[in-house]
């Protein structure tokens, strides 16, 4: 990101905390894994653990990362009961839209509602929203190491709108 788009995130985080004081990368690998990316310091002594999502292009669904390395089925941060963040941070810094989530409350919503994503009227509604098929594969590649992981893009309207309005924060 350029420093505009810096710029424009952070004011967003404050938006979203008002209490902030800073925000500090997360440079532990071990608490990386487990899903912060940065922490939130606001007045006093409180913290609070924010993992980041970018995607460039807008699209009205947010994308779930089902399985992180899908070949050995690996679960993704979407579904992994090992993440201790408390916020998701969700943003597209091209067309400046910026989304605060209640991690838990996503993951949860996301372990009772799987078999509705996956069910065959939804797969279908994404598959009119221009998708091929109801994963969207991201692929990595390192020395020695080729993985995929499969994300599935939920439309927004598929929340209930009380869970919505309780969880899901637009900045």
């Amino acid at each position: 990101m350029d420093r505009s788009q810096q710029a424009w995130v952070q004011s967003k985080y404050k938006l979203a905390f008002p209490h902030l004081t800073r925000i500090e990368s997360n440079e532990d690998v071990e608490t990386q894994k487990r899903g912060v990316d940065l922490y939130i310091h606001l007045l006093g002594e409180a913290s609070t653990r924010v993992e980041e999502k970018v995607r460039w292009r807008y699209y009205n669904d947010i994308l779930l990362e089902d399985w992180s390395v899908y070949e050995e089925q690996k679960p993704g941060w979407a579904r992994d009961m090992s993440k201790i963040t408390e916020y998701l941070a969700y943003y597209f810094p091209e067309t400046r839209v910026f989304w605060i989530m209640c991690y838990p409350a996503l993951r949860h919503w996301f372990l009772e509602n799987y078999e509705i994503i996956l069910h065959p009227i939804l797969r279908d509604r994404i598959r009119r929203l221009g998708k091929e098929n109801e994963y969207i594969w991201g692929k990595t590649e390192s020395p020695g190491y080729n993985y995929h992981t499969a994300n599935i893009p939920v439309p927004l309207d598929t929340f209930d709108p009380a869970w919505f309005r309780k969880n899901f924060w637009i900045y």
